[in-house]
């Protein structure tokens, strides 16, 4: 799909220079796991479309442990359907109308780091934002998502210090979330005043 091109050129350099950054601001000694992702809205297909970068080595070994047999996510034959289950258990969407559903892209090793390509579709139409449309005008963006939407983020949640970043985009509108081993759950809110600018990845 060309969202995932697109996801990946936009990303790929904000999120490297991310993760250089936290890891200057560390002791040497201090262990730290960073996951990154960008969810972009994407009115015509009314779902979210996400572009998620893990480190390879860390989740090679986490799906290890899980699976008690080594995993290589270059070499073992079923890596990508174990990496895809790791992800929809870890990474889920949902409010009380509805848990949002994994649906599988893809996944790419490049150097240190996996891409994993995937959307967030929800399960019941109420919940789809809608559109306002006129005859001539172009169609925007009515911000319904349900006001009680939230984010479970618990990628390497069991390693001290573990950070998960994720950059929610609707419309012109974004949220920032900021996850770690204690906090794995966070509210979808673009109400309030608008950042533009990440967060600091480590805060005190």
């Amino acid at each position: 799909m060309m969202w995932v091109l697109r996801a990946f050129q936009k990303t790929a350099t904000g999120l490297a220079l991310l993760l250089i950054f936290s890891m200057q601001q560390l002791p040497a000694a201090h262990p730290f796991h960073a996951t990154m992702a960008e969810m972009d809205w994407n009115s015509a297909s009314t779902c979210f479309e996400v572009a998620l970068c893990m480190p390879a080595v860390v989740t090679e070994d986490e799906i290890s442990r899980e699976q008690a047999r080594r995993i290589n996510l270059e070499r073992t034959d079923d890596a990508e359907e174990l990496l895809q289950k790791y992800i929809a258990k870890r990474f889920q969407l949902h409010n009380a109308d509805a848990q949002w559903n994994v649906e599988w892209v893809g996944a790419e090793v490049d150097g240190d780091s996996v891409w994993s390509y995937f959307e967030l579709h929800p399960s019941k139409t109420k919940s789809v934002p809608t559109e306002a449309r006129s005859a001539d005008t172009a169609p925007k963006h009515a911000l319904t998502l349900p006001t009680d939407l939230k984010l479970d983020c618990r990628l390497f949640s069991s390693r001290p210090g573990q950070v998960n970043l994720v950059t929610v985009r609707y419309g012109s509108r974004t949220c920032w979330l900021h996850f770690t081993e204690t906090v794995a759950t966070a509210a979808v809110d673009f109400s309030g005043p608008q950042q533009t600018t990440s967060p600091p990845i480590l805060t005190d």
